[in-house]
């Protein structure tokens, strides 16, 4: 143990000593675990105690994890954990965000250093400016978040002891050039490097790569292997309790329901279908040619398999799609249960040149359509949307229903309307959705209500429409993205394919759509409300 620091003469090194010797490397491979429960005073869970098992037993090793296991919690307290269990350690630690490492890693290691005994035993301090947790023993025995933004940023300075941890290293800021930078500063069989990632969407990712190599050792877990589930499933003690901020089997249902137009099976059944190493001792999140399972299905959602069952989608996994052709196709002409007269909600796109300024209501069960009319003489379509035609009500002689109007391009109308209507509220598809930690942005989520409207049962009656939600359901699905910036610790958000697709496909801009869409999301959400996320590990 190095002594070149002028703070040590206030340490008792001895002390220092002993309790650095009840977790040395030769106390085995649960000694990271002990420290955690010990020092930190932090309960851990199966997978967890897993993950610091293969980090004191393996040089390299690559955690495939679903969400809901805690795993970026126990990066942060792991890293912590080795700082100290370690003589002559440097632990850095990365993710595959900036905004990640602050949130997901730095402040709970923070709060786990200052809340414990560690500070005053081992005369550390933590930096916030450079993220740095300091012992007093060595300038070269520190823990550090490292920003992953050049290759070569990751490259440091070296100890007696290495420990790197990768965090969300399946997101694209993290490369292979990336993991070489890390692999680099590991230089003898006493450092270690922990890669930790949700299984990547194809094989080209560099997680994927690790986990095919020999030369990496690989975890998976799936999150049923959460701690909150496996009391459901009779795996834990019977006074075990649960955990807040991993995932529960409520959340499974949830999810289940969200991804497969399917009655959720119960817990046992969803994971037999879903995980293709069912009944046998070895898992991998690369599915086999032949799984051992034989009720192993390949047909599930791909978010399904990659933020539940823990594994790299199959190839023949289902798009997670807003639209379904068939339930578009069902929806025209039906004949819904409840109508109503007049519209509870209502959507206005408005006409670019040569686009259809059209108004839609949601009468409870039906979309109708109440004006069209083409080009942009919006001098002369305002007040007709608002007093009425010949042929149809305008917006004043209907009860105050909620209303949305077209923002983006003639902000104009908006303001006319809202002028003269009570209850109107701007729409513009790139802007922040209401559930900011789970859609991209209104395009998202207004897609989302209309499709659940669909399958409920809901009713198109114009032949327009139809057409041009027909084309939605073939081109547009959805696909992850990590945003900083929202939620408590950032999110994974959904993010729709661009309505370019559609104009493609049609030839002219989806008009019609984009006002059932308004007119559906209005009814379906609280534009003022101010969502509170829960937080997740």
């Amino acid at each position: 143990m190095s002594t070149t620091t002028s703070s040590q003469a206030d340490l008792d090194v001895d002390t220092i000593r002993k309790v650095m010797a009840q977790y040395a490397p030769s106390t085995g491979p649960d000694r990271y675990a002990r420290f955690i429960a010990d020092l930190l005073d932090l309960q851990r869970t199966y997978a967890q105690d897993q993950i610091l098992a293969a980090l004191h037993e393996h040089d390299q090793v690559v955690v495939a994890a679903a969400n809901g296991l805690g795993k970026s919690y126990i990066a942060a307290a792991g890293g912590v954990a080795a700082l100290h269990c370690n003589p002559d350690t440097i632990v850095n630690v990365t993710a595959g965000t900036s905004g990640t490492l602050k949130t997901n890693i730095w402040k709970p290691a923070r709060s786990l250093y200052r809340d414990s005994p560690l500070p005053a035993m081992f005369g550390g301090r933590t930096m916030d400016g450079d993220r740095e947790i300091r012992t007093g023993l060595d300038d070269e025995w520190f823990f550090e978040c490292v920003s992953p933004r050049y290759p070569d940023d990751l490259e440091g300075p070296h100890n007696d002891h290495v420990i790197y941890i990768v965090e969300e290293a399946d997101k694209p800021g993290v490369s292979a050039e990336h993991i070489d930078s890390v692999r680099s500063t590991a230089t003898d069989e006493d450092d270690r490097v922990l890669v930790i990632a949700n299984p990547p969407e194809e094989q080209g990712n560099v997680v994927h790569q690790l986990i095919e190599s020999d030369q990496w050792h690989h975890l998976q877990f799936p999150t049923w292997d959460s701690h909150n589930v496996r009391i459901d499933r009779g795996l834990e003690d019977d006074d075990a309790e649960e955990i807040g901020g991993l995932a529960t089997t409520y959340k499974l249902k949830q999810d289940w329901r969200e991804y497969h137009d399917e009655d959720w099976p119960g817990l046992e059944q969803a994971i037999r279908w879903s995980d293709p190493w069912y009944g046998v001792d070895e898992s991998s999140a690369i599915v086999p040619e032949d799984p051992p399972n034989d009720e192993f299905r390949d047909d599930l959602h791909s978010l399904w398999y990659r933020r539940r069952a823990g594994i790299i989608p199959p190839g023949s996994a289902s798009i997670l799609r807003p639209l379904a052709p068939a339930a578009v196709r069902a929806a025209y002409d039906r004949q819904p249960g409840r109508v109503r007269e007049t519209p509870q909600a209502v959507g206005i796109d408005v006409a670019r040149t040569t686009d259809t300024t059209v108004m839609i209501g949601v009468h409870d069960m039906e979309l109708r359509v109440h004006y069209a009319e083409q080009g942009d003489n919006h001098e002369h379509q305002k007040p007709e949307v608002v007093d009425g035609t010949d042929s149809t009500p305008g917006l004043s002689e209907w009860p105050s229903p909620d209303v949305a109007v077209d923002k983006g391009y003639a902000p104009g109308f908006h303001d006319y309307v809202n002028d003269r209507c009570p209850n109107v509220h701007s729409f513009q598809n790139g802007t922040k959705p209401v559930a900011m930690t789970r859609w991209k942005d209104k395009w998202a989520e207004a897609l989302h209500h209309l499709g659940e409207f669909l399958d409920e049962g809901g009713s198109i009656a114009s032949t327009q429409l139809r057409k041009e939600a027909l084309a939605a359901a073939r081109v547009i699905q959805y696909s992850e993205r990590t945003l900083d910036s929202r939620g408590q610790n950032g999110a994974e958000v959904y993010q729709a394919t661009s309505k370019d697709a559609i104009k493609e496909e049609l030839g002219h801009s989806p008009d019609y759509l984009d006002a059932a869409l308004m007119a559906i999301w209005i009814d379906q959400v609280d534009p003022e409300q101010d969502e509170k996320p829960s937080p997740t590990w």
